[in-house]
């Protein structure tokens, strides 16, 4: 798992991620730095929603008896969905379409940056050993939509808001299909003129 920052100097507003995706997907330093292959995929971007900004969000898994009061999550017996074995309550809903609280979280939902980066890390490495509790995994998704997200007060309200725009990323080399779970991420920051972005290859254990 790596994060590459860049800086850009073109002007930027919302609607500019595909341009600006497809600048730095083709730019010479770029490719050389996140060690891409020649590639003529085509570049495919998927905005990303970056609305929720507070871990209650996931609060639901525990209403939903998924995670008992003091944190640990409800095991299961083992299937495997899209390569990954799947052994306890939270993973299924994640990951697996067919689970029976799949309908916890709506398409709008699984579309959040905060809920991608849980996914992540409850997903893990073909070789990780998975936590009996959730705490690891809400305070390191915390830390982690903390230094890849700028987050500001609006002037009205006081509310906190997500100012980075968030997109997935796919083509050009970016992203092993290998994996349904490997993928690139590019997060703009329009007021530093920066852009992360942060990918993963997700690798079979055999």
């Amino acid at each position: 798992m790596t994060t590459h920052k860049f800086r850009f100097t073109t002007p930027f507003k919302k609607g500019d991620e595909q341009t600006l995706a497809a600048a730095l997907a083709d730019n010479a330093a770029v490719r050389d730095a996140l060690d891409l292959a020649p590639s003529d995929d085509p570049l495919v971007v998927t905005p990303m929603r970056s609305s929720v900004v507070n871990l209650a969000f996931f609060d639901r898994l525990q209403e939903a008896g998924l995670v008992a009061d003091a944190g640990y999550i409800r095991q299961m017996a083992e299937e495997m969905v899209d390569g990954v074995p799947i052994n306890d309550h939270v993973r299924d809903v994640l990951i697996n379409p067919e689970s029976e609280h799949a309908d916890l979280f709506s398409e709008a939902d699984r579309l959040e940056f905060l809920f991608f980066i849980f996914t992540v890390l409850c997903v893990g490495g073909s070789m990780c050993q998975p936590d009996e509790t959730w705490q690891p995994y809400l305070e390191t998704t915390k830390a982690l939509y903390r230094e890849l997200v700028k987050v500001h007060k609006t002037a009205a309200t006081g509310d906190i808001e997500v100012s980075s725009v968030v997109v997935m990323l796919k083509g050009r080399g970016l992203v092993n299909p290998a994996s349904p779970f490997s993928f690139a991420s590019l997060i703009i920051d329009p007021k530093l003129k920066h852009a992360t972005i942060w990918r993963w290859e997700r690798k079979s254990f055999w």
